[in-house]
């Protein structure tokens, strides 16, 4: 069985990792690196147990209930990977394999690693034992620049929309749920299956370009309602966002070329005419959103950053 069966749409980085095991010559450091939710962490996971297995003494597939003896997890997922995880590392790293040839460590937050961490690892990626191999997973691209320089670079790339409704329809989802769902998630697959899965979809469409309009129109006190609303509810507040940033981009586009094919959802050609706002602006507010949101999925204070983020989006779209 390929380990790497069910990554979608990662062939070359699948491909390069193949043929690191098939050659038996991994480095002692890599960084996996792309956006969430597009099959890095799945393929980190498949390389870890591949290497476990290659150079297995005996048999079995003791990987498959995340309790190989030579393999170390770092952290929780989402937390912010301390100097005690990197500790336990070295501590671990000390001991030789056990069932393998090899000790392998995955980091599956490695962009959430404090400086502390980063600084304590460092050590570790320079002078590693012979026989470990460290995979660090990271959503963002500016990991430490030391820490980085000392990894072989893989890379994941967004999923093109096409590729991701495809998956959808074969995964059983209806054409126009498919459609919709796969233009939201922003190169996602994760992203898409979520939002296939919402039952109003296509009303949260809908509601997010009268909300847009009404935040142009109105007062605060609505950002402040929408704010405690996606407070209480995690797949509403990344499916609403999602809009947003898609509503926007297409604003921005529509004002830019006045070319409807270029629109992620042509339809808001009509929304762009009623809203004359100043792309460069939108560019900005799209650029501090997508900060804002990363901060969002690491759940500090939800509250505060949703209302940051649409009193961002208001300045966008509100003419001053």
């Amino acid at each position: 069985m390929d380990a790497f069966a069910g990554i979608v749409g990662q062939q070359k980085a699948v491909s390069f990792l193949q043929t690191v095991l098939q050659q038996g010559s991994p480095v002692h450091a890599y960084l996996f690196v792309g956006p969430p939710g597009i099959g890095k962490t799945r393929a980190a996971t498949a390389f870890a147990c591949s290497l476990l297995e290659a150079g297995a003494a005996a048999g079995g597939r003791t990987w498959e209930r995340e309790n190989h003896p030579d393999l170390f997890v770092a952290g929780k997922t989402g937390s912010k990977v301390s100097i005690t995880e990197v500790r336990r590392l070295e501590e671990w790293l000390a001991y030789h394999p056990y069932l393998s040839s090899y000790r392998v460590a995955l980091f599956p937050d490695a962009h959430l690693l404090s400086m502390e961490a980063a600084n304590a690892l460092l050590k570790t990626l320079e002078e590693p034992p012979a026989y470990a191999v460290i995979v660090l997973i990271s959503d963002e691209a500016d990991v430490l620049p030391t820490v980085r320089s000392r990894c072989q670079e893989v890379k994941f790339n967004p999923l093109p929309v096409p590729l991701l409704e495809q998956t959808l329809l074969q995964e059983g989802t209806d054409l126009v749920r498919a459609g919709l769902a796969a233009r939201l998630a922003r190169g996602s697959l994760k992203r898409a299956r979520l939002f296939a899965d919402f039952p109003e979809l296509g009303e949260s469409l809908f509601h997010g370009r009268d909300f847009l309009l009404e935040m142009a129109r109105g007062g605060e006190l609505i950002l402040l309602r929408k704010a405690q609303e996606l407070e209480k509810d995690e797949i509403k507040r990344v499916l609403f966002f999602s809009i947003m940033e898609v509503l926007l981009r297409d604003i921005a586009v529509y004002h830019e070329t006045k070319d409807q094919r270029m629109l992620v959802f042509p339809e808001n050609m009509n929304l762009a005419t009623e809203l004359p706002v100043k792309v460069e602006r939108v560019k900005r507010v799209l650029q501090e959103m997508s900060g804002l949101l990363v901060l969002l999925g690491r759940n500090i204070n939800p509250l505060l950053i949703n209302l940051n983020i649409l009193f961002q989006i208001r300045r966008a779209v509100k003419e001053e």
